[in-house]
């Protein structure tokens, strides 16, 4: 964004930029150290403005040092200081080439790219390698910018460019080294398999060898920054010379750039990937790229990639012993059950990496990796679903805790029930979950077939199981059907709940109707509380007849019984 220039400013520089004064050349690149943004970019327009070859170099070896909104003006008009970059870096002398390649460098402008490769291809150069550090950085700054949102599209066309010139930059190379044969032995696939490697190709040609870091800046920038189906990337991944063949398959099989990796796991989504991307699933080890590999199973694998990766039968990183696996970011492990139960690896092979993670591998993988349990020996995963049970980890507890039932355990609801009694609320909550099915409306329409013991034993397990239980059955109690408030009154009484439920029932000593009143009077019996009695005795001045009676027989009995208590005491 252009700052504020004041008009005196841009008035002195306008003048400035329409003189043919010899001094000005000299005020202008003495505006440029001025450490006012202001100055700095009225004098980098008028020497924009004055399209002098000198003038531009000034300013572009000053570009490093300049404010941002500098940087942007000239990046604008990339067009009118290229024959400064050309003078500097084919004609210049070695400290002009250091400063230009400087320029490039810290700005990532792109639109110099093709005199920056002129040098790489000059590999007897005294600065070669500071020009094969320049496209490196033009190359990763433009990918960069690229994965930023929107800036694949908003800069195609820029892309576009720099493929273009990558691409002759190749042809260049294979055009100087003709005695190299165009073999294209390799991987390739019959029947929509993957077949052996016959030969990775042939050595690189002497001239390759000798701009080495060239080719590989080049053939890796065509990866970086080119889709699978470009027309540069299959021109020279597919249809390249056997010395291309050779860096880029190396590339495939040992860059860990990210836009590299980038451009193997895009692969996949392709229908006919390249040969040497099989062969890069099949033998790659590092982290960063099983990395990648994961980042892309997070979530659902289209079909495309499911059939892509059912062509590669062995993935070396998923051997035996399972030393890599520790190297799994945590946050990518459930992907890693993702991605092992979408391959053609064996049977024993995917349980071995499930049972890695159900043993090692975070809450989330777990859980994961419970989806693959029919793979696993229903013996060894009970044994691991016991282990975690008691783990340090309160989410492991409850990753254990929700598999009880899934792993059919014979004590499944035992263990369900004891924790509930657990000091962590995630650990409480799933065993509230599995429970799920143990709920108020089930509880009361099953209380009637259970005997005392067993009622009272599952009204006190409703209460850890259901959180606001008393209010359902408050709910229940205060039916507006009279057949119900009853039914649901000796159902709370044969559970044992009535002294938890006492405030409702003392409330029901005021219904209109006498029978619920009376059933009232019969709960209230059986609550040892200052409130049920005061509750009983009220209801001696009931204007039913039964109700009185039901109420006096209840003090009576809870008399005897308070009498008998204090004799036990």
């Amino acid at each position: 964004m252009a700052p504020s220039i004041p008009a005196a400013v841009a008035a002195t520089f306008r003048a400035l930029g329409v003189s043919e004064s010899a001094q000005v050349p000299a005020v202008l690149a003495a505006a440029l150290d001025v450490p006012r943004e202001a100055i700095q970019y009225a004098a980098a327009l008028a020497i924009l403005e004055r399209t002098s070859e000198h003038e531009l170099f000034e300013l572009v070896q000053r570009l490093p040092l300049l404010p941002k909104s500098v940087v942007g003006l000239v990046a604008s008009q990339s067009a009118t200081v290229l024959p400064a970059f050309r003078q500097a870096l084919l004609h210049g002398s070695p400290e002009s080439r250091r400063l230009a390649c400087a320029a490039i460098r810290a700005t990532g402008l792109a639109a110099p790219l093709p005199y920056v490769l002129e040098l790489v291809q000059q590999p007897q150069l005294p600065d070669h390698e500071l020009a094969v550090e320049t496209l490196r950085d033009v190359v990763d700054q433009l990918f960069n910018r690229s994965q930023q949102p929107g800036g694949r599209t908003a800069l195609r066309s820029q892309r576009e460019q720099v493929l273009q010139d990558l691409a002759k930059a190749v042809e260049h190379w294979e055009q100087a080294s003709p005695s190299a044969p165009h073999d294209r032995r390799g991987t390739r696939r019959a029947n929509g398999k993957e077949t052996a490697l016959s030969s990775i190709a042939p050595r690189l040609d002497p001239s390759w060898e000798r701009g080495g870091e060239a080719v590989h800046g080049i053939a890796q920038g065509i990866l970086i920054l080119g889709e699978p189906a470009h027309p540069v990337v299959r021109r020279v991944l597919w249809h390249g010379s056997p010395a291309t063949h050779e860096v880029m398959y190396r590339l495939l099989q040992e860059s860990r750039h990210p836009g590299v990796l980038q451009f193997l796991t895009a692969s996949l989504h392709e229908r006919y990937p390249h040969p040497q991307v099989f062969v890069a699933l099949r033998e790659r080890r590092d982290p960063e790229f099983v990395a990648a590999l994961l980042r892309m199973a997070t979530g659902k694998l289209s079909p495309q990639v499911e059939q892509n990766l059912q062509q590669v039968e062995q993935f070396r990183w998923l051997e035996l012993p399972h030393d890599r696996l520790e190297t799994v970011p945590q946050m990518l492990q459930p992907a890693l059950a993702t991605f092992v139960q979408a391959t053609r690896l064996p049977r024993h092979l995917k349980a071995a990496v499930l049972e890695w993670l159900l043993r090692h591998g975070t809450p989330s993988a777990k859980l994961a990796a419970t989806e693959g349990l029919s793979l696993i020996d229903q013996g060894l995963a009970q044994d691991v679903v016991r282990e975690n049970l008691n783990a340090d980890d309160a989410a492991v507890q409850a990753w254990a805790t929700s598999q009880l039932r899934h792993c059919a355990l014979p004590d499944a609801y035992a263990l369900l029930v004891e924790r509930l009694e657990s000091p962590h609320a995630e650990v409480r909550a799933a065993a509230r979950r599995e429970l799920a099915g143990f709920n108020t409306e089930r509880v009361l329409s099953l209380a009637d077939e259970l005997s005392p013991d067993d009622a009272r034993r599952a009204g006190q397990l409703l209460l850890k199981v259901v959180p606001d239980a008393r209010a359902q059955l408050t709910h229940e109690l205060l039916h507006p059907a009279r057949q119900k408030r009853i039914r649901t009154a000796r159902r709370i009484l044969h559970l044992g709940l009535q002294t938890e439920m006492a405030d409702t029932v003392v409330a029901l000593t005021e219904d209109v109707d006498p029978l619920v009143r009376r059933t009232a009077a019969e709960l209230l019996e059986q609550v040892p509380t200052p409130l049920a009695r005061e509750a009983l005795l009220v209801l001696l001045d009931d204007d039913h007849p039964r109700v009185r009676e039901t109420a006096a027989a209840a003090l009576e009995r809870g008399h005897h019984a308070a009498v008998a208590l204090s004799t036990l005491e």
